[in-house]
């Protein structure tokens, strides 16, 4: 099975980040953003802070892992089509 070509493919951006939109934006890969933060960086089932005793590896895919499980759930509850998140 083939990927569709950049120009054609569209994601979901579960981020609030204006940098993320325009380097997606200059590689010409459109988006739909998927938001889900509240005022500054408050967001309620992710908890950004750092572990006692957590490493940087660890607290980056901890973090990344439950932001992406927060856009699944975004996704489900506003019944969007499946796409690369």
């Amino acid at each position: 099975m083939s990927r569709p070509a950049p120009s054609t493919m569209s994601i979901y951006l579960a981020s609030n980040s204006p940098r993320r939109r325009e380097l997606l934006h200059q590689i010409h890969v459109r988006h739909e953003a998927l938001l889900f933060r509240g005022p500054g960086r408050e967001d309620h089932d992710i908890n950004e802070d750092v572990r006692p005793g957590e490493d940087a590896f660890t607290y980056v895919q901890r973090v990344a892992h439950a932001k992406a499980e927060g856009g699944i759930q975004r996704m489900h509850w506003r019944g969007l089509p499946p796409q690369l998140l």
